[in-house]
């Protein structure tokens, strides 16, 4: 489906996405061709997109940004969309990601209520192995992609460890810190930071296809006092992209020491880890 197009696609199962920078005047033309190419493609193939299915969605910080109508089969326009669902994570055209993690809290606080109605009595071992399985999932599939940087969605987010870890009796008068140490829970925002520091070990060490992460980090051989695998720094100019994974993992993983970035294996990484910044594990000033 893809030959003879000069944008980019990318193809899931039944899905696909194809998309390229337009940055000039006439790119927005060569995206068009692109879609009669795949167009041509279906008919000769005998095949018919879903129209209700297709959509259009401009990923750009300018509010004002005219939005161009492309179409598909020749003479019916792509609806244009704020957002769109893409294995499983709500994008938006800002890439704030405000709509998935208002969703996200929704369902994981709904899945607290049913334990809450579900059991007369819970015990700590009971309820982290339902909160683990049920709650949690929630609020960090794919996090690394949406992961929030406003304060208030970092709240949000965190009041649903908050209310679980109150469902277990005996320590539900105990301050939050106090109660996350006692159920062997840390924080939600130490564990998206401990899972960014995961994802690069993964990616610096082969552990992906390389096509998927080419690019996503360059070494810098300059500096490697400390750590040999210092990851070059890049200047950004917006909030939003300066919390990309991308971005967001720098410092702290530049900050790690030899010992730990040589790990023989992620789950040796991941003890030494833990042992470095023990810390931070149950600590919930970014609350406050």
């Amino acid at each position: 489906m893809g030959d003879g197009i000069t944008s980019q696609m990318l193809l899931y199962a039944d899905d696909a996405k194809i998309y390229r920078s337009v940055t000039a005047l006439g790119e927005d033309e060569e995206l068009q061709n692109d879609l009669n190419v795949i167009s041509k493609w279906a008919d000769g193939s005998l095949m018919k997109f879903n129209m209700t299915k297709c959509h259009t969605l401009t990923l750009t910080g300018r509010v004002k940004l005219a939005e161009r109508n492309y179409t598909l089969d020749g003479n019916t326009y792509l609806s244009n969309v704020q957002n769109e669902k893409d294995l499983g994570v709500i994008v938006d055209s800002r890439l704030l990601f405000r709509e998935h993690i208002a969703k996200k809290t929704r369902m994981a606080n709904g899945m607290v209520a049913i334990i809450r109605k579900s059991f007369i009595y819970l015990n700590a071992e009971v309820l982290t192995t339902l909160y683990k399985a049920l709650v949690r999932t929630h609020l960090e599939y794919a996090n690394q992609c949406w992961n929030p940087y406003l304060k208030k969605d970092k709240i949000m987010i965190e009041n649903v460890q908050w209310r679980a870890t109150r469902l277990v009796a005996n320590i539900q008068k105990f301050s939050y810190p106090e109660r996350l140490k006692a159920l062997k829970l840390p924080t939600l925002e130490y564990r998206r930071k401990r899972g960014r520091m995961i994802e690069v070990f993964k990616i610096l060490n082969g552990m992906y296809d390389a096509a998927a992460t080419d690019g996503l980090f360059t070494i810098n051989e300059r500096d490697t006092r400390g750590n040999p695998y210092k990851i070059l720094t890049m200047k950004t100019k917006t909030t939003a992209r300066q919390n990309f994974f991308t971005i967001a993992a720098i410092n702290d993983w530049n900050s790690l020491p030899e010992r730990i970035i040589s790990s023989e294996n992620v789950n040796i990484f991941k003890a030494r880890l833990d042992k470095l910044w023990a810390s931070e594990m149950y600590d919930a000033s970014f609350l406050e």
